[in-house]
């Protein structure tokens, strides 16, 4: 955290820095009459992109800890305001110094410039929020099944304690209830929310039944009622994974 807004001081005295230099140079070279439309508009280009790009690296720099996934992403966007920042520079060098064209002329060179970039990086901001929801969808629906993980290896760890005649029997279905669990397709469907939140119910349920047996003298489940909790959870991936492969 301090790292980073070290970092972020650090930018922000050079962005100052080079807007400060950016106003002093149009000021001190240059007259007040010769400081028409053109001269202001130049001026007022100039910085609006040093701004731009100022923002955009505050953007970039507040990710954080995922500065480095963020990066790529984002790049696409920088390309556009990098090549903003040097076509500016070129109109005022080409079209305000050099050709000195006329101050409406020069006014529609500046805004049309500033449009295209602006729309192409909305629209690149637009793309890139869409797949980064994506993104965040197919994690969430990639824990789901990890977490259905967990929760199955916890308990089979918890059964391995326990001292029970039958206790080797279970322990086989719990090994393939978590083989199964293991193999099954991580990626879930935006339609399977509420079976595989019924799957997580069933499970938590059969670790804290074995959890129960194992730990309290007078648990409230039998072996029979355990095996039968895993086999109900085997048959509910089964389905979920069954309706699965129809939906993808």
């Amino acid at each position: 955290m301090k790292r980073n807004t070290s970092v972020k001081w650090i930018t922000s005295v050079i962005f100052l820095t080079l807007i400060s230099v950016t106003i002093t140079l149009f000021v001190a070279f240059s007259k007040v009459d010769f400081r028409d439309l053109s001269w202001w508009l130049s001026l007022v280009s100039l910085v609006t992109a040093e701004l731009v790009s100022c923002t955009f690296t505050f953007k970039l720099l507040s990710s954080g800890p995922d500065f480095k996934a963020a990066f790529p992403n984002y790049l696409s966007i920088g390309m556009i305001l990098f090549f903003y920042n040097v076509a500016v520079l070129v109109h005022i060098i080409l079209f305000w110094l050099i050709l000195d064209v006329p101050s409406k002329v020069y006014f529609w060179i500046h805004l049309v410039t500033f449009a295209v970039a602006f729309i192409l990086a909305l629209l690149l901001g637009m793309i890139q929020t869409f797949v980064g929801r994506l993104e965040k969808d197919e994690r969430k629906r990639q824990h789901s099944m990890k977490k259905l993980q967990m929760v199955v290896h916890g308990a089979r760890l918890e059964l391995e304690r326990w001292e029970h005649p039958e206790r080797d029997q279970l322990l086989a279905l719990v090994n393939k209830l978590d083989e199964q669990a293991q193999y099954s397709d991580p990626i879930s469907h935006s339609t399977m929310v509420l079976e595989e939140a019924h799957l997580m119910e069933k499970a938590v349920r059969l670790e804290e039944g074995v959890r129960s047996a194992v730990r309290d003298q007078h648990t409230l489940y039998s072996a029979d009622e355990l095996r039968g909790m895993i086999q109900e959870l085997s048959n509910s991936i089964q389905l979920r994974n069954d309706q699965l492969m129809i939906l993808k």
